[in-house]
């Protein structure tokens, strides 16, 4: 390992051998920042970093050749804290982005309502009520939940609300990995799980990896009910109150609430 270099010192790229430094530690740390998945952070630029470099050149309109040059280093800066910032300080641009840009209420906003099949009901009544609230709602039924996430990227959805169900489990979960967490997700999740304790019971919100936490660019949480028969019926109750609970997000967001650490 060269331990030796700080990003910036040379340019990164995918050879071989493969390149291996603390740079390309760094480099892989502020991907995940931005919400690119470069796999573990393991300071090699193997194939799934340089799928994450090209991804997020092609997102910050550079060119996108998969080589970590100055163009490409500035453009970090910009974008992402100095190394060493703790994870629970760290909000990735998609989620900052929506604060910069007067995410007030959900009016003009696009939510992405994600589900493997066998939730209409729940669905349905997300899309009235987040309808009523302003927001342009779109509902993927899949059971693949990359392509729900590929979906909401190729939309440019504001929001993705993963839903599923498991018998025996109620959760709520964030995106999180080690050394970086999406500090918006983690609101909005403890939010969700405040506003649906008098339903679904106490249910303290987890930092995860899952496939539609980790693939998508924009804020996601993913909310699983351990009971199809509660949901169905509740699930006017459950979309009130999961409605509810991201416009007091978004009022939570603007004033920086914290919330305690998972």
């Amino acid at each position: 390992m060269d331990a030796g270099y700080k990003l910036g010192d040379r340019m990164l790229y995918l050879s071989s051998p493969v390149l291996r430094g603390d740079d390309v530690s760094e480099l892989q740390r502020r991907l995940g920042v931005l919400g690119f998945d470069t796999g573990r952070i393991d300071g090699k630029l193997g194939p799934e970093t340089e799928s994450a470099l090209k991804d997020f050149q092609t997102n910050a309109g550079l060119p996108t050749d998969g080589i970590c040059g100055a163009d490409t280093i500035n453009t970090f800066r910009r974008l992402t804290p100095r190394a060493g910032t703790s994870a629970s300080n760290v909000t990735a641009v998609r989620e900052t982005e929506l604060i910069r840009s007067g995410f007030v209420g959900l009016r003009g906003r696009t939510v992405v309502l994600c589900e493997p099949g066998g939730l209409d009901s729940l669905t349905a009544a997300l899309r009235r009520s987040f309808g009523e609230a302003g927001a342009s709602v779109l509902t993927i039924h899949h059971p693949d939940w990359s392509m729900h996430a590929r979906q909401a990227n190729t939309v440019a959805a504001d929001l993705v609300i993963a839903l599923d169900t498991r018998p025996g489990q109620n959760s709520i979960s964030y995106f999180a990995a080690t050394g970086v967490e999406s500090g918006a997700g983690r609101a909005l999740a403890y939010c969700a799980a405040e506003h649906l304790e008098s339903v679904t019971g106490l249910v303290r919100p987890r930092g995860l990896r899952l496939p539609i936490l980790r693939e998508t660019r924009m804020t996601a949480i993913s909310c699983r009910f351990g009971d199809m028969g509660t949901v169905v019926r509740n699930a006017p109750q459950l979309a009130s109150k999961l409605t509810s609970s991201v416009l007091a997000w978004v009022g939570q967001l603007q004033s920086e609430t914290t919330y305690p650490q998972a």
